[in-house]
């Protein structure tokens, strides 16, 4: 099983992952199956979740990821290079004050750990639930 990687989380500084609003890991390291699939992670103030896609990165190459959340259809879209996943998921409503931290997640003593080993090329984030046809062209 492979490290976990986090793409992104959005938290309160030095806090528990009970309060993470929501994190996206590229790698889910021992938190998953294989250890390489994409895994959402949330909390809803007393307890940590996670949603596991079966859509994995297992190289070494670039890729398109995304990840969504439809609250009218209550689900979940993992995407890989223009492949999607889409699983039901009802997300608590958990909203705080905390940053949007990319490449790291930050435990609960306020240190980051579990990087991302890559490189970014044009992150972007919505508040809207984008079809893929909308989002960004997955070809290198």
């Amino acid at each position: 099983v492979q490290q976990r990687q986090w793409l992104f989380q959005k938290k309160p500084a030095a806090s528990s992952d009970a309060l993470l609003e929501y994190g996206l890991l590229v790698q889910a390291g021992n938190l998953g199956v294989t250890g390489r699939e994409l895994a959402f992670r949330y909390g809803d103030g007393a307890n940590v979740h996670i949603v596991l896609s079966a859509l994995a990165i297992t190289d070494y190459e670039w890729h398109h990821v995304s990840v969504a959340y439809d609250a009218d259809r209550l689900e979940l879209r993992f995407g890989i290079d223009g492949v999607f996943e889409t699983v039901p998921f009802e997300k608590p409503p958990v909203a705080n004050l905390g940053q949007l931290k990319l490449g790291a997640h930050e435990n609960a003593a306020g240190s980051e750990n579990q990087w991302h080993y890559g490189i970014y090329d044009e992150p972007r984030f919505s508040r809207t639930f984008l079809p893929p046809e909308r989002l960004l062209d997955h070809t290198p």
